[in-house]
């Protein structure tokens, strides 16, 4: 799980349902407050920032809240407890009960809960680029996918 990048600047896509917002970001990962903060520059809307809780797993921020105001069947909340349980993990660098991990091999990480939660984590070691991506769905269609390109990751 060292692949992922939580602290860091980038570019990033997030589909929600018919919506679809690309963005540049800027997103900082507190172990120690078991916090994640993402600010994303919306073109023709400026910055709005989600602040991710994930010990109370609570999503706070004008971008929290757009995606909140869309959500009419409460996936969002269950898209933040997969989050809060993957960030857990990547604190804990161990995997928790449920979670499997599908290959693991090369670049490559994909982990995976139930059928419809996956997160694959990608980043070439030569490359300017890490690459994430958090996907949720419930057959047919994708509910909540968010897709971060990193060329700057902090650790």
């Amino acid at each position: 799980m060292s692949s992922l990048c939580l602290t860091g600047i980038g570019k990033g896509r997030i589909e929600h349902r018919q919506n679809k917002y690309l963005f540049d970001y800027k997103a900082r990962h507190d172990q120690e407050k078991k916090n994640w903060i993402i600010g994303v520059d919306l073109p023709l809307s400026g910055q709005e920032v989600l602040s991710f809780d994930y010990r109370s797993v609570i999503a706070q921020g004008p971008f929290a809240f757009r995606l909140r105001k869309q959500d009419l069947n409460g996936d969002m909340e269950h898209v933040y407890g997969l989050l809060a349980e993957l960030l857990n993990m990547v604190d804990m660098k161990t995997l928790s009960e449920g979670w499997r991990l599908e290959s693991g091999k090369g670049d490559l990480v994909k982990l995976s809960k139930g059928s419809g939660f996956s997160a694959d984590f990608f980043s070439k070691k030569d490359s300017r680029y890490r690459r994430t991506i958090l996907s949720f769905s419930k057959k047919p269609n994708d509910l909540f996918r968010l897709q971060l390109f990193s060329d700057s990751c902090i650790f």
